[in-house]
């Protein structure tokens, strides 16, 4: 088997890659996986079937606190300069 272990920046193990073939092989073999790897596809929706599921008054306050917080970003950024 020939597995690729992932690494963070630092170093740190966070992952395995497993070549397809290895992993066919290994869901037949262990039966109980095939039910985690076999989900429901997703239906696909168009962005504009969302336009107006939230309120005017909650939109306007998600973009105050995205205002807020980019700005407060921008701030510390400053400081560290």
């Amino acid at each position: 088997m020939h597995l690729q272990i992932i690494q963070d920046s630092n170093g740190q193990d966070t992952g395995v890659f497993v070549p397809i073939n290895e992993w066919k092989v290994i869901i037949q073999k262990y039966k109980d996986l095939q039910e985690i790897v076999e989900h429901p596809k997703t239906k696909k929706i168009k962005l504009s079937s969302l336009y107006g599921a939230i309120s005017k008054g909650t939109s306007d306050k998600l973009s105050k606190n995205i205002e807020d917080s980019r700005n407060e970003w921008e701030i510390r950024v400053k400081e560290q300069e």
